[in-house]
């Protein structure tokens, strides 16, 4: 677990740096821009990791070739990078050209990431991470003494896990590609992403770059928070998978890590204007009138995570599918109702309102799928 959250952690210090070097650099509106290309890439991989990543770890034996999958992951990236690219060319926006080139070895990167965690490998994952970040030091390193602009920087930081991934790859041995029956990707994982967590990436990215901005400006305050959400749920859906967590152990772990979480927020929540406009530029005052709801997002945001974590791994696709449909409709009818009523706040308001009627949801259907699971568990041991 340690290990999963220092990788993290330096993921998050990585897209800190570059995030700040680009708000610190270009006025709001550009910014915004910036943070809808970024949008792109988390519903991207998000996608990718959820059918790909989620489905092997859901199953108790898949885990033994998850290297073996990663072929899955080509095609479908390749198809975002093309969608990447049109939407460059289509508004005339380098940042989606740029993202787009990077998607294909960002989501191999990603999985290996997260796969070499599962299997216990984490220093080397902490190594990966550790070359990204020291990249995308190196390129902001080189615009602050006028090398190269900021979106040379930032075109590192898109291009570089495609080079680290690739030496990762060939220092595994290349493994043995899963193929027929063994194939893993799911649609329907992929779907329950978009209608789920992507719902809440695409109901800010209706709303145009300025508010899109802002909210990415004030998320990334909150970075270390998610990169704890991020970091525990591969492994928790494997443990559940494998029967070594109940509910209970989850609800307690939640509980712990809530408490790290909320110091976080807090940290975040008192940060000075003087600090906050060296750190985020003309982007800082849209951020910080956002802390607070977003604080609270984060922080429920977490306890939702475990619990879909737990659902993941025990209940049927289709009704995990259904669940996150229902709540994405009302995330984006609340967040557009939230903007037209009272904007910018309203919209940041909407974010944990529809978070905590989710952690609520996701906590009682990972109840009743644990419980169906231990009671079909108990009938096969007595009926054996």
């Amino acid at each position: 677990m340690l290990g999963a959250v220092l990788a993290n952690a330096l993921s998050s210090l990585g897209n800190l740096v570059i995030t700040v070097a680009v708000a610190r650099s270009v006025d709001a509106a550009t910014f915004g821009w910036y943070a809808l290309a970024l949008v792109f890439v988390a519903l991207s991989v998000g996608v990718l990791r959820s059918a790909i990543l989620e489905s092997v770890l859901a199953r108790p034996a898949g885990q033994q070739m998850m290297f073996g999958h990663i072929v899955e992951l080509l095609v479908p990236s390749a198809v975002l990078c093309l969608v990447s690219a049109a939407l460059g060319i289509i508004i005339g926006r380098t940042e989606f050209l740029m993202v787009g080139l990077g998607l294909p070895g960002l989501s191999v990167f990603d999985y290996l990431r997260n796969a070499l965690i599962v299997n216990r490998r984490s220093v080397f994952a902490l190594a990966m991470e550790g070359a990204w970040t020291a990249a995308t030091v190196a390129g902001i390193v080189l615009f602050e003494i006028s090398v190269c602009k900021v979106s040379v920087a930032f075109g590192i930081w898109c291009l570089a896990p495609t080079a680290i991934a690739w030496v990762a790859w060939t220092r595994l041995g290349r493994p043995k590609i899963a193929t027929g029956t063994d194939r893993a990707f799911s649609p329907l994982f992929a779907l329950d992403y978009l209608v789920g967590a992507g719902s809440s990436q695409l109901a800010t990215a209706v709303l145009g770059a300025t508010v899109v901005g802002a909210i990415r400006a004030g998320a990334t305050l909150f970075g270390p928070v998610n990169l704890i959400t991020n970091a525990i749920r591969p492994i928790l859906i494997a443990r559940i998978a494998a029967g070594e967590a109940s509910v209970v152990r989850s609800l307690r772990m939640a509980s712990s890590m809530a408490a790290v979480t909320a110091v976080i927020a807090c940290v975040a929540l008192i940060i000075p204007d003087g600090v906050g406009v060296q750190l985020l530029g003309a982007s800082w005052d849209a951020a910080a009138s956002v802390r607070l709801p977003l604080a609270l997002e984060a922080i429920l945001g977490f306890f939702a995570g475990v619990a879909f974590a737990g659902q993941r791994a025990l209940a049927p696709a289709a009704q995990i599918l259904a669940t996150r449909g229902i709540l994405g409709v009302v995330r984006v009818g609340l967040v557009l109702v939230g903007v037209a009523t009272f904007g910018l706040l309203g919209a940041a308001w909407a974010l944990p309102l529809v978070t905590g009627l989710g952690c609520g949801v996701w906590w009682f259907g990972y109840w009743r799928a644990d419980r169906s699971a231990r009671r079909s568990t108990s009938e096969r041991c007595v009926g054996g």
